[in-house]
């Protein structure tokens, strides 16, 4: 009993001494920097065996969370119109946020101003665009580009609609004219056929 009590301690310390440490010295604490970097230029470092990425036409881009008016916003670059409306209106459904409706207000604005957008609306973005307030704090830099060209459209349409009403002035009172000067015309023939005669 007694032998057999000897192996079973020295079955157990065997298990111990093979989780105890290898190294015998100071602890990694007490350890001073100089013996820390000696300690390091003693390991040997390890090389795994994963691929370079040293390709020149790896088109890696990082990896980053899109959403749906991220996704708007390519479709539309694409020409996907519709889509683009569709990914912005779940944008404005999905996200709760003041700040979501105002970013998917304006690209829908956008859409509605596209003259090769079944959704052309002119007037429907002019609406929209009263409607709108300033940007919000923290708003996406292409709803914000969105929201200062709908502005600058706006007023080029102003313009426009000015001109267009000056234009018609103006072709109003060439007729006018033209009319006047062929009366004088007639009338100043008229005196002289028959002075002649």
């Amino acid at each position: 009993m007694w032998k057999s009590r000897r192996v079973v301690s020295l079955l157990a310390l065997s298990l111990l001494a093979g989780c105890a440490p290898l190294q015998q010295g100071p602890a990694p604490d007490e350890a001073d920097s100089a013996g820390a970097g000696e300690a390091s230029r003693s390991r040997p470092e390890l090389t795994l065996n994963l691929p370079r990425n040293d390709r020149k036409d790896c088109d890696c881009a990082p990896a980053r969370d899109t959403t749906f008016f991220d996704r708007g916003l390519q479709a539309l670059a694409e020409g996907r119109v519709v889509e683009a409306s569709e990914h912005f209106r779940r944008y404005r459904r999905l996200e709760g946020s003041p700040l979501a409706h105002w970013e998917a207000d304006v690209a829908l604005a956008w859409v509605s101003m596209l003259p090769d957008s079944p959704f052309y609306d002119r007037d429907a973005v002019a609406a929209a665009l009263a409607q709108l307030s300033g940007p919000p704090e923290g708003a996406h830099a292409s709803a914000v580009l969105m929201r200062q060209a709908l502005q600058s459209f706006a007023v080029m349409h102003r313009h426009l609609q000015d001109l267009e009403q000056v234009n018609s002035t103006l072709e109003q009172d060439l007729e006018k004219r033209e009319e006047a000067i062929k009366r004088l015309r007639e009338l100043t023939l008229g005196q002289s056929g028959a002075a002649r005669p």
